[in-house]
Formats: C-alpha cells, sequence, structure tokens
C-alpha cells in the first residue's frame, strides 16, 4: 500500500517565515502529510533564492496558482500578507470544493475575515477564521491558535492529527480575529514603546542606563536582553507588524472607538523597520 496516498495534503498560501515554521514542524513531528506551497515570489525568475533553499530543505513541493494546486489538497492554510488576505481567499474560492478547509490565519480585521469566509462559502469550502496568539518561533507549527466559524467544531479530528495547538473560541467569523488583534494591542504596544524609548535613548547616549534603570520596576525581567529582542524583531518583521496595527486601527473603528494608539503604534513600528 502506498502510504502517501493515506497523508493528509496541505497547501500553504504564502510561504514566508510563517508558512515556513509550519512546514518545518509538520517535517520535525514526522507526520504524514505532503505539504505544497504557493507563494508570488515563486513567479519572480531567480527572485526568491532563499524561498527556493527553503523549499528544497523542508521537501514542499512548489505549485502554480491554479486549479490543480487546490485539487491535490484537503487543507489550504492561508499565511499571507494583511493586504492579500482577502485577494487570496477570493483567488482560492475559484478552485475549492466542498471538501477543502480553508484555514484563514492573517492577522486582518474581522471584517475582512467576514468578506473572505463569505468568498470561500460561495465556492462550497468550510472557512475557519484562525488567529496566531504566540511567536511561530521557536513553537513552529504548535503555536497556540484560536479557531472560529460556523463549521470549527468539526475540525477536531484534523487538529489533532495536524498535531495543532488549537483552541475554538466561537461559530462566529471574526472572534479569533477580535481576538488576536486585541491582544496586538497590548503586545505590539509594549514592542513600539520600547523602540521609542530605546531610539530616543540611542540619541541621547542614555541607553545602558534607563534599561537598566527599569529592572527594579519590572523584576524578572532582562531588559537589555528584551530591548535587543524586539529591536531584531523589528529590524525584520516591522513593515508586517505595522500593517497588523493598521488591522487592529480598523477593528477599532469598527467597534466604534477611535484608534488614537493603534495607528501611532503601526507608525513608530513602521519607522522602527
Amino acid at each position: 500500500m502506498d502510504t502517501k496516498s493515506c497523508a493528509t495534503r496541505i497547501l500553504l498560501i504564502g510561504f514566508g517565515e510563517a508558512g515556513q515554521a509550519f512546514a518545518e514542524g509538520w517535517r520535525q513531528a514526522g507526520l504524514e502529510i505532503q505539504v505544497s506551497a504557493y507563494d508570488i515570489r515563486f513567479d519572480d525568475p531567480g527572485g526568491a533564492p532563499d524561498l527556493e533553499a527553503a523549499a528544497l530543505r523542508l521537501g514542499v513541493r512548489k505549485v502554480s496558482h491554479e486549479g490543480r494546486s487546490f485539487a491535490d489538497a484537503d487543507h489550504v492554510f492561508s499565511l499571507v500578507t494583511a493586504d492579500q488576505a482577502l485577494l487570496a481567499a477570493e483567488a482560492a474560492s475559484r478552485f475549492l470544493a466542498d471538501r477543502h478547509v480553508f484555514w484563514d490565519l492573517n492577522s486582518v480585521a474581522p471584517s475582512t475575515k467576514k468578506k473572505a469566509s463569505a468568498a470561500i462559502g460561495r465556492s462550497g469550502g468550510s472557512y475557519l477564521d484562525v488567529g496566531v496568539l504566540a511567536p511561530v518561533h521557536p513553537s513552529l507549527h504548535r503555536a497556540r491558535l484560536a479557531v472560529a466559524g460556523p463549521t470549527a467544531a468539526k475540525q477536531s479530528e484534523p487538529i489533532a492529527s495536524l498535531n495543532l495547538n488549537a483552541e475554538i473560541v466561537s461559530e462566529n467569523i471574526g472572534d479569533a480575529a477580535t481576538l488576536k488583534l486585541l491582544r496586538s494591542i497590548v503586545i505590539k504596544g509594549i514592542e513600539a514603546s520600547v523602540a521609542e524609548c530605546v531610539l530616543a535613548c540611542r540619541i541621547a547616549g542614555m541607553e545602558e542606563k534607563v534599561l537598566n534603570s527599569l529592572a527594579p520596576s519590572f523584576p524578572g525581567i532582562d531588559w537589555p536582553a528584551r530591548a535587543d529582542y524586539i529591536m531584531e524583531r523589528l529590524g525584520r518583521h516591522g513593515i508586517r507588524r505595522a500593517s497588523e496595527m493598521r488591522e487592529a486601527a480598523v477593528m477599532l473603528e469598527d467597534l466604534g472607538m477611535e484608534p488614537l494608539l493603534s495607528l501611532g503604534v503601526a507608525g513608530r513600528l513602521q519607522n522602527s523597520a
């Protein structure tokens, strides 16, 4: 018997840090999963040697964004940038059938998730609103997830077979996104505060003094190490984090609040990148 024929087939839309982390986690866990991936950067000849190398290293099959890619998949994980999330769902909807499960892990406003859900619904596929509640490193595919949607309760079996650390939080599309983005106001807000402080400290020549002075107020936190980590992460992912906070601002406006802090955080994160 061909064991590969029994493997769960996953298509990753987007093969950046998150997509590669999930693929790496599944590979390390030795699960019976066949992973393929589509990324718009694959279409740029010679423009994505890092992605080519990652796909080869992780045993991920590169595919084109055509119907056959979806026909060969059971589950579709959307892991694109915030501005491409709805477009990715609308494009995928042309090729999905009622057997497909579309996992939208993108950090976008609940209203955007609802639009994406409507697009996937027209195809007959199942749509899951997924919030990623922790960094994908070092947890990889075991990063903490919140899952919402009318069919979420039916996903206990694939959640187990894919070895995901996922909690079903609601039947309502947008609830996982809301949970994710409300947390982001705090988490990204702290990052932006630290970044602004560090940048100002460097100009004033007081970085070491200021960071060390924080220890008595926040016991147990190594502020120099934490600041280094935050600045390194913002250097690599600040633009994506800024986009996430602009989505948080959309969410707040939809809730009838003026997003004073979220837009400021987005600006600082963008600037720090």
